[in-house]
């Protein structure tokens, strides 16, 4: 099923975001995309450095380090040291209404 027809269905939809961040010399820096403008949800709006819909089948991990090589050329190497974090439920208001969906954090440098 298409991942943007999830909520028309009262289904929760479940993916992978990452926002990534360094310490630089004024703090810390975070790294942020934005969307193409050719995208039907918030075209050329700020972004999470990588986001993807969860695949029946696939673990967060594999599904994490997928996204990362497919959206910012990320290596394995270094997308495989995150780890599990919490879970949050989040409920997104659209158009058609309320859309529910769930987001594991996942933690740089743990296992999980």
């Amino acid at each position: 099923m298409e991942r943007a027809a999830v909520p028309l269905f009262g289904l929760c939809a479940y993916g992978v975001h990452v926002n990534g961040y360094v310490r630089g010399g004024g703090g810390m820096e975070m790294w942020i995309g934005r969307r193409a403008l050719d995208k039907l949800t918030a075209p050329g709006k700020l972004d999470q450095l990588v986001a993807g819909g969860q695949p029946a089948g696939a673990t967060l991990r594999d599904n994490l380090i997928n996204e990362c090589a497919e959206e910012v050329s990320l290596s394995q190497a270094l997308a495989a040291q995150s780890g599990a974090g919490r879970r949050r439920n989040l409920l997104r208001r659209t158009r058609r209404g309320a859309a529910p969906r769930r987001a594991v954090q996942l933690r740089p440098g743990t296992s999980g």
